[in-house]
């Protein structure tokens, strides 16, 4: 890992002592503690999204998420808001330890950004009880077995993988369900 500096003109210097200029997404990387509060905040939030969810729909309101929708799937909501969350967290941390060299998460950062987009598009199906839940539902499953697949070959040097494994898991467990 190349440690960096910044010198009086915002340039950055690396250890060999070579100017770089602009930002670097290795200036600040976050601690395992800190990555994980992230996570955990985040899920807190998606878990409060969802239960706000559900009260505003248990009211009567309608703005196209069917109650009855969010009844029937509400363990799956919130394990794909879940793995959202910790896919965010993990991708954050590909990212710093790519910005550092670490090349072995490329993969692992690409499945995680294929999980993100496809939990995030398939909860909203799921909530709008649209036709298309079906096929969702089959490429949710197929990011999250992929994703969980290349995160499991980073847990034991990278905690946050291995959560986001784990909520991969999660969202195929509930959608086994279904």
């Amino acid at each position: 890992m190349q440690k960096k500096r910044r010198n009086a003109n915002s340039s950055l210097i690396d250890k060999n002592g070579e100017k770089r200029r602009g930002v670097s997404f290795a200036a600040h990387r976050p601690g395992r503690r800190e990555v994980l509060s992230m996570a955990t905040a985040a899920i807190a939030a998606g878990g409060l999204m969802a239960s706000s969810a559900e009260a505003h729909h248990t009211k009567g309101h309608h703005d196209g998420a069917s109650p009855a929708a969010w009844k029937r799937h509400a363990g799956l909501v919130k394990a794909l808001n879940e793995c959202e969350a910790m896919s965010l967290a993990c991708l954050d941390h590909c990212i710093g330890e790519l910005a550092s060299g670490d090349s072995p998460l490329e993969k692992c950062a690409a499945r995680v950004r294929e999980t993100m987009a496809l939990c995030s598009a398939t909860r909203s199906l799921v909530l709008q009880a649209s036709p298309l839940v079906p096929a969702a539902l089959e490429l949710c499953a197929q990011a999250c077995r992929g994703c969980q697949k290349e995160c499991e070959k980073h847990r034991k040097h990278h905690e946050v993988c291995g959560a986001c494994a784990d909520s991969c898991r999660q969202v195929l467990d509930e959608i086994a369900r279904i």
